[in-house]
């Protein structure tokens, strides 16, 4: 028969004959003991019925599903660093949905299915699979939690297919000039970023024990005020020799523990707007897609597009427009894959590249942070070389695209007819051309 004790906890532990006839232990968030009781005897008979072959029967009563997305946020979601983008993201998306009020137990598949087509219209792809993965989990923890019974429906929808984005990033001259353009209480944190691959969090929960310059390490353990990073492991990477000035910069300039504080000496929240300081230096470095001309008179709304800043007037009232730069659309986390992409192309193997950004799949460096411009393909591609001789020469057609294919041969063509037929022979250059090497990135603390 099916009991119940209860734990140190508070909580309840039910246990079970499953359809074996194991024991089998579930810990619940039963209040009383009656609850516990009933969910024990539910849970035992649902096994019986299983080892009976018969079909499984679904629970009376279960609580709706808006109570069980605010039971998951109270219970389980309050423990996770990502609590407060769940709760806005619940509370918009699911709680004032139709979907809502009805039973656990009565949502279907095709419910799920078509609530997130609704959705599909204003959301991106990603963000449609992240509302999946709550409902998914929401269940996952009821069913745990012993609330619920049913199946899970999410099970059976299909995710989403999402396309591979194409982010942008800072070519060497470019990084420098944009460091530049920073204002200088943002100077060392920007240089730290490209120069280390740290992300934000990770960047502002930097503490001064975590710097080692006389080794030239430092340690990535936390970010913001969490004991852990976004991958849930510590490491230690080296640092890089042009960005141990910016660091010794960093330490003597604040007596806080943190190495990049806020002017108080605290840590900045995670409300800091880096993306929009970054716009800003983009801007004043000039590195924008285009420039709107707009006429400042009250009532005349006029605006052209140019790629230049040049003056202009307006063609309506003749005033002077004001150029508004439209910076290229680079996040501050974007850095990051600057890092990654100069590593690349300066010759450092994929596996050092890996262990610089923290990756546990190494795959998603290649996939998602190995980018590489077209003159550093273009190199790569001429090491192509294919020796033909020329026997193998049969036609017009075919002496043509050898020809583009060896290498020029720095004897004339009239020397060539000038020798015997049989002792004609190409004679491929074996040197490869180096390959592509970006300047060195140099910032002076």
């Amino acid at each position: 028969m099916a009991s119940t004790y209860r734990r140190a906890s508070g909580k309840w532990s039910i246990r079970f004959r499953d359809e074996h006839g194991d024991w089998k232990a579930l810990v619940t968030t039963a209040r009383t003991k009656a609850e516990a009781a009933k969910l024990a005897f539910e849970m035992e008979q649902r096994c019986e019925r299983a080892r009976l072959g018969l079909e499984p029967t679904r629970a009376k009563t279960s609580p709706l599903l808006g109570e069980l997305a605010g039971w998951w946020l109270a219970e389980r979601s309050i423990h996770l660093r990502s609590h407060a983008t769940n709760t806005s993201t619940l509370r918009k998306h699911l709680l004032t949905d139709p979907l809502a009020p009805k039973r656990a137990h009565e949502v279907t598949s095709a419910d799920v299915t078509n609530w997130l087509a609704t959705k599909q219209t204003t959301l991106a792809a990603k963000t449609v699979n992240n509302l999946r993965s709550y409902i998914h989990s929401i269940y996952v923890a009821a069913r745990e939690g012993g609330r619920i019974t049913c199946p899970n429906p999410v099970e059976q929808v299909r995710r989403m297919r999402v396309s591979r984005a194409v982010h942008d990033f800072l070519r060497p001259k470019k990084a420098s000039a944009v460091l530049d353009a920073l204002p200088p209480r943002w100077r060392r944190l920007f240089a730290t970023a490209i120069y280390q691959g740290l992300r934000k969090g990770e960047l502002l929960g930097l503490r001064r024990a975590d710097v080692d310059l006389r080794e030239r390490l430092l340690t990535v353990a936390r970010s913001y005020d969490n004991e852990t990073t976004k991958g849930g492991h510590g490491d230690v990477i080296p640092i890089n020799e042009d960005c141990v000035p910016v660091l010794a910069a960093a330490l003597a300039g604040t007596t806080s523990e943190l190495v990049f504080p806020r002017q108080g000496g605290g840590m900045h929240s995670h409300n800091t707007k880096l993306d929009l300081v970054l716009k800003r230096a983009l801007c004043k470095a000039k590195l924008v897609l285009a420039y709107d001309h707009r006429c400042r008179r009250r009532g005349c709304g006029h605006a052209e597009r140019h790629t230049d800043d040049a003056a202009r007037r307006c063609p309506s009232c003749a005033m002077k427009l004001w150029p508004v730069p439209i910076p290229r659309k680079i996040r501050f986390h974007d850095l990051r894959h600057t890092t990654a992409t100069l590593l690349l192309m300066g010759g450092a193997s994929m596996a050092a590249v890996q262990k610089v950004l923290r990756h546990a799949d190494p795959r998603l460096t290649m996939n998602t942070y190995g980018h590489v411009t077209a003159e550093f393909l273009r190199n790569e591609m001429n090491r192509l070389r294919i020796p033909v001789s020329a026997s193998s020469v049969a036609s017009t057609e075919t002496r043509a695209l050898v020809t583009t294919l060896l290498p020029r041969s720095r004897t004339t063509n009239r020397a060539h007819r000038d020798l015997p037929k049989n002792d004609f022979q190409t004679h491929p250059t074996s040197v490869r051309p180096e390959g592509f090497e970006p300047p060195a990135l140099r910032f002076e603390a």
